[in-house]
């Protein structure tokens, strides 16, 4: 599951499971926003138009996502 712009903690995660759980650990719109920017290769816009939301949204919850997936790679 190659996502782009996900913090390089997450590179060592060899195990899928435990990238796919850590996904799943996320809330719902910061899991939705992250898969269609880092996964799909959306555009912020693009994201944005598809989610119903700003821009500006699109980022906080990519940011917070990405985050979010820092920690938890800390952790493992």
């Amino acid at each position: 599951l190659p996502l782009v712009g996900v913090p390089a903690e997450v590179d060592r995660w060899d195990d899928t499971d435990c990238l796919r759980r850590a996904l799943l650990s996320l809330p719902y719109d910061q899991r939705v926003a992250l898969l269609l920017i880092d996964y799909d290769g959306y555009s912020y816009q693009d994201a944005a138009e598809a989610l119903g939301i700003s821009v500006t949204a699109v980022g906080s919850r990519l940011d917070r996502a990405r985050a979010s997936l820092q920690r938890i790679g800390e952790l493992t």
